[in-house]
């Protein structure tokens, strides 16, 4: 195997495809492939919204800098992606952060889950944004901030990583919170949505992810990447 466990992240790559896999996880080669809005969310928006959950303020201007120092010049060529936007999501975030706390605790924020897929799949390790825990029956709920300026393909594209969650925290739901940007006013537009993932659902996952694996082991022990 390239790697001890493999993310959904990997996995997706790997279906979209094999050779693009290789060249980043086999190979090690550098594919220049993450967008300006995964860098926005992973540097700016992510950590502001954990700050809602955490008490602690955002620190703007180091989150701003480490924004531009990975965007380079770029940055200019995406103007929607802007500290006022990273700010209205907050403000927009922080009252509905405080109702959750009410009834969950924060029980973890950037943490790895590993747990193995079973008969014969991966290994398989899944870090939610942030994890809460029930104060009434103490059942965790991940929770995973995406941003997108097609919110209503989002659901869909990333399916596959809200069942990991599920799976890895041994829990049926999963909160999505959907941050967009609301026309050019600079302003953000929040919808979340708690997902509940069946039995059934996460036994078609696992039987995905068994053959996934399978199909990386033979690329990789055969050297063919289609």
């Amino acid at each position: 195997m390239p790697t001890t466990y493999l993310s959904h992240t990997q996995v997706s790559l790997f279906q979209l495809c094999p050779r693009r896999y290789s060249y980043r996880y086999t190979e090690k080669l550098s594919t220049n492939s993450v967008g300006l809005e995964a860098i926005f969310s992973s540097d700016v928006l992510h950590p502001a919204l954990e700050c809602t959950y955490t008490g602690f303020m955002p620190d703007w201007p180091a989150l701003w800098a480490g924004y531009l120092e990975v965007a380079g010049s770029l940055a200019i060529t995406k103007p929607a992606l802007s500290l006022s936007l990273a700010k209205s999501a907050y403000d927009r975030m922080l009252p509905l952060a405080e109702a959750d706390l009410v009834d969950y605790e924060l029980e973890a924020v950037e943490e790895p889950e590993y747990f193995t897929v079973p008969d014969g799949g991966p290994a398989f390790v899944s870090k939610p944004d942030l994890v809460l825990r029930s104060r009434a029956d103490g059942s965790l709920m991940p929770v995973d901030f995406k941003y997108s300026n097609r919110p209503d393909q989002l659901l869909p594209n990333f399916h596959n990583q809200f069942v990991g969650q599920a799976i890895a925290h041994n829990t049926n739901r999963v909160m999505v919170v959907s941050i967009s940007p609301v026309g050019k006013t600079g302003k953000a537009g929040i919808v979340r949505t708690v997902l509940n993932i069946s039995d059934d659902i996460k036994q078609e996952w696992q039987a995905e992810m068994r053959v996934t694996h399978w199909m990386i082991l033979w690329c990789d022990g055969s050297d063919t990447w289609p």
